[in-house]
């Protein structure tokens, strides 16, 4: 029993992700909750580890929620291998999926380990369950929380545009957070058994639900509105059956041509309110949807590679703006930025390992649904056989809603994106995993000297894997406090320290696109031009923007390379149209190297422009192109 909690523990400190943030290590609302995360896996694994040493026989149990999510794996980690520039150890979405399944599995095997065949009940199981279950309602009691005190002004927010956003990044992976335990808590409010459901965890369900719902309006957040919407009908409809008083209702044709306009009216409505509500942001995600479906034609079978969308994307748009240079001032160049997601898990998954990735991944949704859905039923049956077993039919209930609605909002946003929920998701999988039962259990039974050998590998490889985690952790906490440090100095005027800030750390983050870029930029405004260009080169492999185009630019420009200079600027307009700078350095290039008829074209170019954002920089911009004008111009009339 003492082991036993000790594992919970030990969940609850991996599910402590979210709340992790540092001011002193580059960009510590994220990558805190990372390095985190690693330590975090890395004491589970060595006490989950010790914990299946001193066993005499090894417990094999898998379903096919398992098979499928193994054989997605094996597909995902030959992807990985075969995927340019970056090796898997450097490879985070790599990683994180790799130590997301020992989670799943670790979590899994503690579920299982307390079922009894002899016992109906099963108390310790369902405990667990229970446990795990609550831990994760408190932690959206206290992100809600966190959230209100933001909007009233108490606590900070974590971001320098948006006023509440929990301690996530932005409101988005932290409205999704929420929906994801509001579905939980309501499940545990009207699924539980009485029996089995304490005051206090009574009462903290039941703030969190009031509390959910008066802040996650205020983040303007509408994929986690329509995750919500999903999530409760289902839940509601385990606690009321709606579907079988609705068929009995529906009893002929007419009727249910009538309930399906109805239907199709309502989500109508809703989705063009919902689109409404956002239009540059909706308009936006249509034409990344769009792009990136024309990529993944060109690759299908097996995609660009894990983790390669970012570098890839800004590049496609580039690309796709090339091809269809009317589109430059119209709707969609107006609504093109830098871009890091997809804004949807599926299209993305597919960009990155191919129609083959997708399916296989989706195998592992279809057998979740298919064997939660021989368990699950509604919460009052009239058959009383099917409530043998109530209180782990009602956590299937409570799991499900908030499992499908994870499915639905990787349609529109980026739940995946964020380490906190998609810990959530693989946890929620796990639970389902283990509560549905097994398609194979047995024990395999060794010799002696075979179980010696395979307790003494199995040493090794725990401490290794710690090891290596905890080495790792150490590692990244050291570089991103140098790397915060050197844009500390950087942006004080301190470049020849930030330079060398930024040469110390290189080894280890040669293998990150946004390092390199920082890097990259700081030789330039040292005027180590041929240094910044080469570090600029190798950032290409792992990100992409106009801005590190322009800085290329402008170092081809400095070390008068003006037809590199030229295309480098041209890219950087490309992949985001509606900004105003790279036509800016384009008319200065040209000013500046004796081409006055492009200067002027480009300046009128930007002068007839739509303005997405005005600001003091903007106009300021426009003003010194007009004066280049001018000042072409004039010196055409004396000459």
């Amino acid at each position: 029993m003492r082991r036993y909690f000790l594992y919970c523990f030990m969940i609850a400190i991996v599910l402590g992700t979210p709340f992790i943030y540092s001011g002193d290590i580059y960009n510590g609302v994220i990558t805190a909750k990372q390095i985190w995360f690693y330590c975090a896996m890395a004491l589970l694994i060595l006490i989950f580890g010790s914990g299946l040493i001193n066993r005499k026989s090894v417990l094999l149990e898998l379903n096919s929620i398992d098979i499928a999510l193994i054989v997605f794996y094996a597909y995902f980690l030959i992807r990985a291998v075969y995927t340019p520039f970056t090796p898997l150890l450097y490879n985070v979405r790599f990683l994180n999926y790799s130590l997301l399944l020992l989670f799943y599995f670790i979590v899994k095997n503690i579920g299982t380990s307390y079922y009894s065949k002899e016992s109906g009940e099963n108390k310790k199981k369902i405990l667990f369950y229970e446990i795990i279950i609550d831990i994760l309602i408190i932690t959206g009691l206290v992100q809600a929380i966190w959230g209100l005190l933001q909007l009233y002004g108490v606590l900070p927010s974590l971001h320098s545009i948006f006023k509440i956003t929990g301690t996530f990044s932005n409101p988005a992976p932290y409205a999704i957070y929420l929906a994801t335990i509001f579905l939980l808590t309501l499940g545990r409010l009207l699924l539980t058994p009485s029996s089995s459901f304490s005051k206090s965890s009574h009462y903290i369900s039941f703030l969190t639900i009031i509390v959910i719902i008066l802040i996650l309006p205020a983040t303007m957040n509408r994929a986690s509105w329509v995750g919500v919407a999903v999530g409760s009908f289902i839940v509601l409809n385990y606690r009321y059956d709606f579907f079988r008083k609705i068929r009995k209702i529906l009893n002929n044709m007419a009727k249910k041509l009538l309930a399906l306009t109805f239907v199709v009216l309502i989500v109508g409505l809703s989705c063009t309110g919902l689109y409404l509500l956002k239009k540059g942001s909706s308009d936006g995600r249509l034409l990344i949807w769009e792009v990136t479906l024309g990529k993944i034609a060109e690759k299908p079978l097996f995609g660009y590679g894990v983790g390669r969308f970012e570098a890839e994307y800004n590049n496609w748009q580039a690309d796709f703006f090339k091809s269809h240079p009317d589109e430059i001032d119209g709707s969609k160049g107006l609504v093109a930025g830098n871009t890091m997601y997809c804004f949807n898990e599926y299209l993305e998954m597919t960009s990155e390992l191919g129609i083959i990735g997708l399916l296989l991944f989706l195998a592992i949704i279809l057998y979740s649904l298919k064997e939660t859905h021989k368990k699950a039923t509604i919460i009052a049956p009239k058959d009383d056989k099917k409530r043998t077993d109530k209180e782990l039919i009602a956590i299937i209930n409570i799991l499900v809603p908030s499992f499908i609605a994870l499915l639905v909002m990787a349609l529109i946003s980026i739940p995946f994106y964020s380490l906190p929920t998609f810990i959530v998701y693989f946890l929620i999988l796990a639970l389902i995993s283990s509560s549905v039962g097994s398609i194979k259990y047995k024990k395999l039974k060794v010799s002696q000297f075979v179980g010696s050998i395979a307790k003494f590998g199995s040493v090794i490889i725990i401490f290794s894997a710690s090891l290596l985690l905890m080495l790792k952790v150490r590692q990244q906490i050291i570089t991103f406090k140098i790397w915060d440090n050197a844009i500390h100095m950087y942006q004080a005027g301190y470049i020849k320290e930030a330079r060398k800030s930024y040469s110390d750390i290189y080894i280890s983050l040669r293998y990150n696109g946004s390092f390199l870029q920082y890097f990259g930029k700081a030789l330039n405004i040292a005027e180590e031009y041929p240094q910044s260009i080469e570090i600029l080169e190798q950032a290409l492999k792992f990100t992409s923007d106009e801005v590190l185009f322009t800085t290329l630019g402008d170092n081809y420009k400095a070390l008068e390379r003006y037809s590199d200079a030229e295309k480098a600027y041209q890219y950087a307009f490309l992949m985001a149209p509606n900004k105003l700078y790279p036509l800016y350095l384009l008319t200065n290039l040209y000013f500046d190297s004796g081409q006055y008829q492009k200067a002027i074209k480009i300046a009128e170019k930007a002068l007839n422009k739509n303005i997405k954002v005005e600001s003091t920089a903007i106009n300021e911009m426009l003003q010194a192109m007009n004066e280049i004008i001018i000042k072409i111009k004039n010196e055409e009339e004396v000459f």
